[in-house]
């Protein structure tokens, strides 16, 4: 989901993968951008290294692009130890103060621990859809609505599902974001992001005998599956 900010307000613009989202959306606010996308493994394992994602818009005569608002979501799976998968998303925010033709967003895909991840088993609590993709209310399309949500499920354990084991909190960040932006005004303007998905550390428990232990492990197994998709 991206948005398209103007320095007038009845002149923004927004798209998005999820259909009953784009209904909502009247005819002097939608935009269909010209979508481009690019998975490259540098090194042949199998897994994507880097995702580059274009999005191409056309500007009507008046229309100026001063900042954007994205937000794209996620598949991400880690299959070296527990079989882990779970949906996440990432937010992107950026405004400038004069007229811009084309912007590039830099930046790197972390999983987040706050809690080792279990070394055996399926781990599948986050696997759930983190927005309501059949509903026809703009509310539910809101990104402060779909950002507080994913927070809270990302920082509050539910004890219904802890009567064996812990609940392992985890989730995705953005680190190391950079931008450049481009000055002026163009026929069209283009958003163009590459997000790199680096080896990590993924921290697991380990017993042995009475004493617990924590093992950070390079974990090479990190598959991810993006979409894109704005508010």
């Amino acid at each position: 989901m991206v948005y398209l900010s103007d320095s007038h307000p009845a002149r923004d613009r927004a798209w998005g993968t999820f259909t009953n989202f784009v209904q909502l959306l009247d005819d002097s606010s939608l935009t269909r951008p010209l979508v481009r996308s690019r998975e490259i493994d540098y090194n042949r394992d199998g897994r994507v290294d880097v995702f580059n994602f274009t999005l191409e818009f056309s500007l009507s005569e008046n229309q100026i692009v001063s900042g954007i608002r994205l937000l794209l979501f996620f598949d991400v799976r880690l299959h070296t130890f527990s079989q882990v998968q779970m949906q996440s998303l990432a937010y992107i925010s950026s405004a400038w103060s004069t007229p811009c033709s084309s912007v590039w967003i830099g930046s790197e895909l972390h999983i987040r621990q706050s809690e080792p991840i279990p070394r055996f088993g399926i781990f599948d609590f986050y696997n759930t859809s983190l927005i309501n993709s059949d509903s026809r209310l703009s509310a539910d399309y809101d990104f402060r609505t779909i950002l507080s949500k994913y927070l809270q499920r990302n920082g509050i354990k539910d004890i219904r599902r802890c009567c064996f084991s812990s609940y392992h909190l985890v989730s995705t960040t953005l680190q190391n974001s950079q931008t450049v932006w481009s000055p002026g005004q163009a026929d069209t303007f283009t958003l163009q992001l590459e997000l790199t998905i680096p080896n990590q550390l993924i921290v697991y428990p380990l017993l042995l005998s009475s004493v617990h232990v924590c093992v950070h492990f390079l974990d090479c197994g990190c598959s991810l599956i993006g979409r894109a998709s704005g508010n």
